[in-house]
């Protein structure tokens, strides 16, 4: 298991033998505690690779700067560049991943079978997405103890009274 940020967006690859394939960097950065306090230490970069349904599933909820847990298996891919440059880079064909809920909260939504799994399934994740803001907005509205007399705009945060 690995968790850490999604590096840059997901790439998106059509595969007519495997329905796509996706990939996005992940950086992982561990934190240790030293001297009564935390410290971070250097941030490792992965290549993550998802896979037929996995894949549709991660393009369509993963974002970059989210938190995200996966697990699968992992490699060390060498290469020689047009330099004759040694290169190494980490990479992990992911099994599984998801958002790590110790770090944010997420709606999940159960995937429905599309007849074209190769089109985003964007219309649904941006209404989910729209509908959870809304909420954590509704929620913090309640927690600052304003009452539904009062609007305030997300924009400049001020308040007016309705009526």
């Amino acid at each position: 298991m690995v968790a850490g940020n999604v590096g840059n967006n997901v790439e998106w690859h059509e595969d007519e033998r495997y329905e796509g394939r996706a990939s996005f960097s992940l950086g992982v950065t561990p934190s240790v505690f030293r001297d009564g306090r935390w410290q971070e230490e250097a941030t490792t970069w992965y290549r993550v690779t998802c896979w037929r349904r996995l894949a549709v599933h991660v393009r369509d909820s993963i974002r970059k700067g989210d938190a995200v847990v996966l697990g699968g298996k992992l490699r060390l891919d060498r290469w020689v560049d047009q330099n004759n440059v040694q290169k190494y880079e980490y990479a992990i064909d992911a099994k599984w991943v998801g958002h790590d809920l110790r770090r944010g909260s997420a709606l999940f939504e159960r995937a429905r079978i599309r007849q074209d799994p190769s089109a985003p399934n964007e219309s649904d994740a941006d209404a989910a997405r729209a509908e959870y803001e809304a909420r954590q907005f509704e929620a913090m509205m309640v927690e600052e103890g304003f009452d539904d007399g009062e609007a305030v705009d997300p924009a400049t945060g001020e308040v007016t009274t309705l009526g």
